[in-house]
């Protein structure tokens, strides 16, 4: 069970301001597990908390089933890697990676032979004699990571660790922290705002707002499933519909009352109460276009439309549309036939029953957005 970590009803307040609101997560040993949500909802001090930085106010924090709330940072058999790497400027790259070694007491010996072997894992070997200024953000960020791993840590925890770095980078890096983390075999506990590095680095995510758990699940439960207007926003893009319910569920499918666009029909309607005011999701990839003569005006969901804007992204093409009072945002990618859509033209949008999600319409909420 070594890199079980666990919160227990966790809570941290700084004055009026609860940054930690009765927070219990289960984080199972070897997993890149991520913390994501926008600024001020508490994933960093979650993460403080973990570190031993923060003390909770109440609740629990376990690491291995072991209670380890009150016990200080240095005593904690985790490592913290951070957003602006804190590496010693006046130590060279061998001396910064063995620094907790040398702290720790460690012979000269295995200094240097933990040392080698974090040099080789980082790819490093050639530059090991020389200081932090001469490297790159990301040579600065895998040493950062090797000086946190060769004291061996149950749990590595990850600070925002690729804000500083440019998307190419950020991208070669993401693929680098997956391979140490399978040849480290550590539990990784990940903290991050940007959607598309949780996405492609974790195996699970917690999408935290306000202080507390949003939603736990894999990305693709995530993005495919998402239980409230926030998450499925802050997991890729989605199309809002704000509506009413229908009366009731007829053949397996149900009707939703869209403001300003008219009926429109989903599969189920997931237990909601007739009448109850809700929104429907689609995501832009399940939003079809389709001409005007292959509409099939017989069949449910087409709308007539018109392509407000076009823009290119490359390997995907997305087009705004104007649908009624409603703009939706559809995508697909280049080679697709039909992607030669241009501003101004007249088109029909087909909302695919069964690509519909239906989520309880949130307070503050008109849904009528992309």
């Amino acid at each position: 069970m070594v890199g079980h970590f666990t919160f227990e009803k966790v809570t941290k307040s700084f004055g009026p301001l609860r940054a930690v609101d009765g927070v219990t997560l289960d984080i199972p040993k070897g997993q890149i597990f991520s913390l994501l949500g926008p600024s001020g909802c508490g994933k960093t001090t979650l993460l403080r908390l973990a570190a031993g930085f923060e003390t909770p106010e109440s609740g629990r924090v376990l690491l291995n089933g072991k209670d380890i709330t009150a016990l200080p940072p240095e005593k904690r058999p985790v490592n913290t890697v951070f957003q602006n790497y804190a590496l010693f400027p006046h130590l060279t790259v061998r001396e910064n990676i063995g620094f907790g070694l040398r702290i720790a007491k460690q012979s000269s010996a295995v200094i240097q032979y933990e040392t080698d072997a974090m040099l080789d894992l980082i790819q490093l070997r050639d530059r090991a004699e020389q200081k932090p200024a001469t490297l790159s953000g990301g040579q600065k960020q895998r040493v950062a990571i090797a000086r946190a791993l060769i004291n061996k840590p149950d749990v590595l925890l990850l600070d925002e660790p690729l804000a500083a770095l440019d998307l190419k980078l950020r991208q070669h890096m993401l693929a680098e922290l997956r391979n140490l983390h399978e040849l480290a075999g550590i539990t990784f506990l990940y903290v991050t705002h940007d959607q598309t590095e949780a996405m492609s680095l974790s195996h699970q995510i917690a999408v935290m707002n306000q202080g507390a758990v949003a939603q736990l699940g894999t990305p693709a439960e995530l993005y495919s499933a998402p239980k409230s207007r926030f998450v499925a926003s802050f997991i890729g893009d989605a199309n809002f519909m704000a509506g009413k319910m229908g009366s009731g569920e007829f053949a397996g499918s149900t009707q939703v009352e869209v403001d300003g666009l008219g009926l429109v029909t989903l599969q189920s309607g997931g237990g909601c109460t007739p009448n109850a005011r809700v929104e429907l999701l689609i995501r832009p990839e399940h939003t079809q276009l389709v001409r005007k003569s292959e509409s099939g005006s017989d069949l449910p969901n087409h709308f007539d439309a018109t392509i407000e804007d076009v823009i290119f992204q490359g390997a995907h093409i997305r087009w705004v549309v104007r649908v009624a009072g409603l703009s939706f945002l559809v995508e697909r990618t280049s080679n697709q036939p039909d992607s030669d859509w241009c501003a101004g033209d007249s088109v029909v949008v087909h909302l695919p029953p069964d690509a519909l999600l239906l989520l309880p319409q949130e307070a503050g909420s008109n849904g009528s957005d992309v």
